[in-house]
């Protein structure tokens, strides 16, 4: 519950006017968020290790930079997938020492 209160003067006579609202859903929120953070971390760590490019290059590219051009005819279909129902496919990733 987070709780603020005033002083308040009207006609010379002093009131508290004040105000709570229950946070519950944005403390389970902001939970929920944090561990989806440290998740995403986690992961970018992953890349970056895996395909040997910097965070910072990896944050420049797309899917499309770093698919495979034997598997680049499939991206669209398998994201519209991923997004309406969820999938699970193999796929080919270079490293950057494929690419050079």
């Amino acid at each position: 519950m987070f709780l603020s209160a005033s002083s308040v003067i009207i006609d010379e006579r002093h009131y508290f006017a004040g105000i709570g609202i229950d946070i519950t859903e944005w403390k389970l929120l902001h939970k929920r968020l944090r561990k989806y953070q440290v998740l995403a971390e986690k992961a970018n760590d992953a890349a970056v290790r895996i395909y040997g490019y910097t965070y910072t290059e990896l944050l420049s590219m797309t899917i499309f930079n770093l698919r495979n051009s034997s598997t680049s005819t499939k991206i669209i279909e398998q994201m519209d997938l991923a997004d309406k129902d969820g999938i699970i496919f193999d796929t080919v990733y270079p490293t950057r020492t494929v690419f050079g």
